[in-house]
């Protein structure tokens, strides 16, 4: 907790994604959620809204790295949920 804003506890944004997280798992709706919290239902919102746009989404494309030199005959071997594999030689 940073300090005390207009009469309400102001939060960093590690405290934030903390807050997100509960409400996540609680089951609870955002309302009943903010008030348990002590957290305004708008800033809640701003701050979830803001949370989501750094969450990968399915489809979108992300970098990977490769963590040594490949050990066999592929370069690279991705394995999909389904069981199919995709494999490209260096």
């Amino acid at each position: 907790m940073r300090g005390i804003a207009n009469g309400q506890r102001r939060h960093s944004a590690a405290e934030w994604r903390g807050i997100i997280e509960r409400y996540r798992q609680s089951g609870l709706g955002m309302n009943e959620f903010c008030g348990q919290e002590g957290v305004t239902i708008g800033t809640f919102e701003l701050w979830y809204r803001r949370y989501r746009r750094t969450e990968p989404r399915p489809g979108q494309f992300v970098e990977l790295k490769p963590l040594s030199a490949p050990a066999g005959p592929w370069a690279v071997e991705v394995e999909f949920p389904t069981g199919v594999r995709l494999r490209v030689r260096g």
